[in-house]
């Protein structure tokens, strides 16, 4: 272990005779020792959360989605999820890939770390300060105690980041930003190019660029996003461009104002404008059809791109996430975005939205979760041959993750209420719920509410605990196995 010493003088040469030597040592090894255990224990139980988490991450945004998507603007509410398989899909083609069911686990990771240090560094402290004066070992209540202590002071600590969490995992801007482009695309009066002719199916594909080239820009105007204001200019170009080759050479000039008049006209085409006068110019309807084409594919390559580069640069709250102009990007992009627009909107108390419920829901979570547990446990066989058998382990992880989901379970109310109060007043909306206890009234008496509305999303959570507990235990002891093939003195003992 450490540098030992021993005692000089005459208990080192000859002590007397039935009095043990005396080793002190050196306190600076055994901060070292300490050091070094500590940092494994992290290293073993945050790495080993971080891949649950990050495994089970689609199913957590899912339970969240379900508990507040009651609460979107009313011009960003799309159609509402109805269950966990409705989510999986419809929620990859609204936002841009299968990659959006992890959204918000960036966050939920990075809360991991310094969660795990601090439960380490304080839970042994209480621990000490509830055991039983007598030394004897600390038993169920003494347990609970500690346990409780160390997840009150834990949550009022990290709060803020839980609460960034959750509102960056239910942000449902870039959808609901989709849905409104799909909407107005579909509303934009168009003709068939073969009944029209050529002249027609120019002005067609100027009007579909310049719907693309309104979408893209609208974000400049509302939210400050640079990326979709350059790209939307580019898809005017494009639609001038295309214009001109389907109307021929004296309109070339032409093209473009058309195509800027119709996008600063929401997309829908002007009558008696330019493109109209340019018919007598069309050379032919097979290059005026296959300009026309070329156009609407060149305007659909734009539109992606400034999709893409909105999700990157997405607005804070008060930028014009909120109104209906249609931002295109997130409205909570990372967790620093996030937590600056709730303390310049909100203050530091709406950092702490729903901090009292989280804090309520700690001990009668721990004491269903260690009864359970030991009451399972129990149960168990205690032979010698059962205990080494390899099935064993198994069990006792089946136990831990059924008390955990029982304990989830019965407390999954207050989830739903504290979730609701996170969510309470984000990105620019009107303060909906008073307080806790008007949330739960107004939650119990919505259309279709009643106790069902306080167990939305309840399935997915039992589902992501039953796969995240054994992953957990499986990465805890594989991390402890490689950290100990390299050093074997670590000392870290398996959770199971």
């Amino acid at each position: 272990m450490g540098q030992v010493e021993l005692l000089s003088g005459p208990l080192a040469s000859g002590r007397p005779p039935g009095k043990p030597l005396v080793i002190k040592e050196n306190w600076t090894a055994a901060l070292s020792d300490q050091l070094r255990l500590f940092s494994v224990q992290l290293i073993c139980s945050g790495g080993s959360s971080a891949v649950a988490k990050t495994m089970v991450a689609p199913l957590e945004r899912i339970k969240i989605l379900l508990q507040v998507q009651h609460m979107a603007a009313a011009e960003r509410a799309a159609a509402r999820y109805t269950g966990v398989r409705d989510v999986l899909a419809r929620l990859p083609a609204r936002e841009g890939g299968v990659l959006s069911l992890w959204r918000g686990n960036g966050a939920n990771v990075a809360r991991l770390f310094p969660d795990v240090a601090f439960r380490f560094a304080v839970h042994d402290q209480f621990r000490v300060m509830f055991a039983p004066l007598d030394g004897s070992p600390p038993g169920v209540a003494e347990k609970l105690a500690a346990g409780a202590a160390t997840g009150v002071l834990k949550t009022a600590l990290f709060y803020p980041l839980d609460l960034c969490r959750t509102r960056i995992t239910a942000d449902q801007s870039l959808a609901a930003t989709a849905s409104a482009t799909a909407a107005s695309a579909s509303m934009t009066p168009t003709m068939p190019a073969a009944a029209a002719g050529p002249a027609a199916a120019g002005q067609a594909a100027g009007a579909g660029a310049g719907a693309g080239a309104a979408g893209a820009g609208s974000a400049a105007t509302g939210t400050g996003t640079g990326a979709g204001a350059k790209l939307g200019a580019q898809a005017v170009e494009h639609a001038g461009a295309a214009g001109a080759a389907a109307t021929g050479p004296s309109s070339a000039a032409a093209a473009p104002q058309a195509a800027s008049a119709t996008g600063a006209g929401g997309g829908r085409p002007t009558a008696g404008g330019p493109a109209a006068s340019s018919t007598s110019h069309v050379r032919g309807f097979a290059s005026s059809s296959a300009a026309a084409a070329s156009a609407a594919a060149s305007t659909s390559v734009v539109q992606a791109q400034a999709l893409r580069a909105g999700q990157g640069a997405g607005p804070g709250p008060g930028s014009g996430g909120g109104g209906g102009g249609g931002a295109v990007g997130r409205t909570y992009p990372n967790i620093r975005v996030c937590m600056v627009a709730t303390l310049r909107e909100e203050g530091v108390r709406g950092l702490y939205r729903g901090c009292l419920l989280s804090m309520g829901g700690v001990a009668p979570y721990l004491a269903i979760s260690f009864t359970m547990y030991d009451e399972l446990r129990r149960r168990l066989p205690a032979d010698r041959e059962s205990v080494s058998a390899w099935w064993y382990p198994l069990l006792k992880m089946g136990c831990g993750a059924a008390a955990a989901v029982s304990a989830q379970t019965v407390v999954y109310p207050l989830d739903t209420v504290r979730r609701c109060m996170q969510m309470n007043g984000a990105a620019g909306q009107a303060v909906r719920y008073r307080s806790a206890y008007d949330c739960l009234r107004q939650l119990l008496r919505s259309p279709g509410g009643g106790l069902a509305a306080l167990y939305r999303g309840c399935a997915a959570n039992c589902l992501k605990t039953s796969i995240g507990a054994p992953i957990h235990f499986i990465m805890y002891d594989a991390i402890k196995a490689g950290i100990q093939a390299v050093d074997p003195t670590t000392g870290v003992s398996s959770p199971l």
